[in-house]
Formats: structure tokens, C-alpha cells, sequence
């Protein structure tokens, strides 16, 4: 019997996207079986835009704008290499009048335009400076060590401290209005401070905080004000943070008594969308796509959804060292080379 093409060709493409729909369903599902779960590596079309050899390995990306890549020193931390998404750069040496207040160990700057800041958690304070002319505004106080630091807007910062009372990491959003405090506490696994250790983020469009754990299987989502909107999971099965961790009583202080399980390296968010370096290989990936490459994985900061990942290759025989998203650039910093990518 001969079959219409007018009635084939409908019925098998039909069956074609069920059975992918299928597949899709049955994979999400296995992600979240016991010691079992893989990744969807999606061919994204990343293109290298600019290569730039930054001579040494000290500089971090420091911020990124719609004009411009900034990048701090970590060794000279009044200087700001700043580049336009080409081959322009420029080295800025920072004005700032009240730099010895700040202790030198620990110097970082953020740079979110039109400011940047530069601060020092360990005595508590912020320098707020212009990135118009590269010199200080004001000084601002916490008036407590943090250990994270990120700018909402010039005068409202979120940090990251221990909590002397609860022996915890906590977040704090803090204004240059005293009274102005919000707190969030960590869930805490065995303890409150290596077990809750991780990477706090901002993403503008969503204006959402994410913090993601390094030794666990999650993110939560949190508005500005601290108030918790989700805790998602990532698609490994590292629930419990594997860490083992010791009391030196004479100092009064707890230390990591063996090299804990890093899940999450490295994370950053832009457009709703988290991005993280994972260090933990999926059942399906093959060992040297792992091995030579950052597998990144992307979630809906919205739902939680798992999307899909991608590959960041090693270049120049090092693996990115941090990495941010602006836009269609993609912004890979290496051991002495700065990377810029573009989605077509």
C-alpha cells in the first residue's frame, strides 16, 4: 500500500520532536538520581574577539561596562588596566588621598560605572571614587571585618561577615545610614562558616543577589533587601558540603582539616541567567573535554532550571581564572592573558 508523502511527512516529524522531548525528559530526570547526572553541552558559537597579553598574573577582572573591561591588581591596587573591547588599553593610577587608612593586605576594586570602589575587609572600609577622573569621592565605614563585598549603588553595599554571637557567615546590606541594616543567615551545614563558604553575585536585570555555595549543590536567589526567593539546586548530587574541619582552641579560630570537595569554582550572572564553573565531571562527558576545558553550566535565575552548559577551552596552557558575562562578550581572564569572546 502506498502511503501519502502529504501524511507521512507530518507524522514523522511529529514523532521526531516527541522523541526528543522525550530523551530531554528522561535525561532531567536521571540528573537527579542518586551519584548520576549529565550535562546538556550545547555548541555554543563563541568566537575569540581579542586576545591581550597582560604580562602578569596578578590582575582580576574588576568590572565590566557597555565601553569597557576593567581590571585590578592585585599586587599594585591603585592601579586599573582599562580596555574598550578591542586592542586599546590604558594603565589608570588610582588618586586616592586616604589610601593609608586601608591595611594593604587585601586590597580589591569594583569598578561599576560611573564609580569604582575600592575596599579592604579586614579594617572595614571603603574608598567610593569616580571613574570620570580616576580619584576619590569618600570613605565609607562598616565598622566590622566582611569578607565579601559587593556595591548595589554608592552608599548601599552588601558584605559578608562572621557573626561573632552565632559563629556564622552571614550577609549584611549595609547603608551609610547607620540604622539602615538588613541581615541574611546561612543554612549550616556541620558548621556555619566552611560549609556556607561561596560566591555572592548581582545581576542587574533581575535585580537579584545570587549566592552560590562552593561545596554544595546550590544557589539561592535573594532581592536586595536580603529576603530569600528560592534555593535551587545545581544538577550534581552534592547535597551535604564534604568538608572535615578542627578547632585550634589557643587561637579560638576553626580550620579546614582536609581539602574539601569544590562542586562550584566560579561563578557569575547577567540577563537572569547564573553561569557557573563546575568543577564535577558529568556521566556522559568524555575525559579530555573535561580535562581540557571549564565546563560551564547555566541556570534560570527565575525558575532554577538547568538550560544547558558549554566549554571554555584552556588556552595558553592555563585554565580561566575568572570569567564574567556582558552583553554578548564573554570576558575570560587566563594566567597572563586577557580573552574576550563574542556570540555570534
Amino acid at each position: 500500500m502506498k502511503i501519502n508523502k502529504f501524511i507521512l511527512l507530518p507524522v514523522c516529524f511529529t514523532s521526531s520532536i516527541l522523541f526528543v522531548f522525550s530523551l530531554f525528559k528522561i535525561s532531567d530526570r536521571l540528573n537527579h538520581l542518586p551519584s548520576s547526572f549529565v550535562r546538556f553541552i550545547y555548541p555554543h558559537k563563541w568566537r575569540n574577539h581579542l586576545n591581550l597579553d597582560v604580562k602578569y598574573n596578578s590582575y582580576y577582572i574588576a568590572g565590566l561596562s557597555k565601553n569597557n573591561i576593567y581590571l585590578g591588581n592585585e599586587t599594585a591596587p591603585l592601579q586599573l588596566l582599562i580596555s574598550n573591547y578591542k586592542t586599546d588599553t590604558q594603565t589608570i593610577h588610582l588618586k586616592i588621598d586616604s589610601y593609608n587608612k586601608l591595611k594593604f593586605r587585601g586590597i580589591k576594586i569594583v569598578a561599576d560605572s560611573p564609580f569604582f570602589y575600592l575596599y579592604e575587609g579586614n579594617s572595614g572600609h571603603i574608598i567610593v571614587g569616580s571613574l570620570l577622573n580616576f580619584s576619590e569621592i569618600s570613605i565609607d565605614s562598616t565598622k566590622f571585618h566582611f569578607n565579601r563585598f559587593l556595591s548595589l549603588k554608592k552608599g548601599l553595599y552588601i558584605t559578608r561577615t562572621i557573626s561573632d554571637s552565632i559563629k556564622k557567615n552571614i550577609l549584611i546590606k549595609e547603608s551609610v545610614f547607620p540604622d539602615k541594616k538588613q541581615y541574611y543567615v546561612f543554612q549550616k551545614q556541620k558548621e556555619g562558616i566552611f560549609s556556607v563558604d561561596g560566591m555572592l553575585n548581582y545581576d542587574k536585570a533581575s535585580n537579584k543577589l545570587v549566592y552560590v555555595y562552593f561545596y554544595r549543590n546550590q544557589f539561592i536567589a535573594l532581592d536586595t533587601n536580603l529576603n530569600e526567593l528560592h534555593v535551587f539546586n545545581t544538577i550534581d548530587t552534592n547535597t551535604i558540603a564534604k568538608i572535615n574541619v578542627s578547632s585550634i582552641k589557643s587561637e579560638n579560630i576553626t580550620v579546614l582539616s582536609t581539602p574539601p570537595l569544590t562542586v562550584n569554582k566560579r561563578s557569575c550572572s547577567f540577563g537572569d541567567t547564573l553561569y557557573i564553573n563546575s568543577k564535577l565531571k558529568a556521566r556522559n562527558e568524555e575525559e579530555d573535554y573535561f580535562t581540557y576545558n571549564s565546563v560551564i553550566d547555566m541556570y534560570s535565575l527565575s525558575s532554577g532550571k538547568y538550560l544547558n552548559s558549554f566549554y571554555l577551552p584552556d588556552l595558553f596552557g592555563s585554565k580561566v581564572k575568572s570569567f564574567k558575562i556582558y552583553n554578548n562578550y564573554l570576558v575570560a581572564l587566563y594566567e597572563h592573558h586577557l580573552v574576550v569572546f563574542t556570540l555570534n
